[in-house]
């Protein structure tokens, strides 16, 4: 192995970033945010996208073989 475990795992973690921040755009699209002043109910929408795409990009880019 010539990378460091240290190096693998920031590149990893870059590498899962910046996945995430190109699908949630994505995901919106799809499941746009509820039209609504309720502060709550909005928020409650962006964690469950959110969770999802972490979910996505877990399984994609964290755990595949490297």
């Amino acid at each position: 192995m010539n990378e460091s475990l240290m190096e693998m795992m920031h590149r990893v973690r870059r590498d899962a970033a910046e996945q995430v921040e190109r699908l949630i755009p994505w995901i919106l699209l799809d499941d746009p945010m509820p039209v609504t002043s309720d502060i709550l109910e909005r928020t409650r929408h962006w964690n469950s996208l959110k969770s999802m795409v972490e979910k996505i990009v877990l399984q994609t880019v964290v755990l595949t073989a490297r």
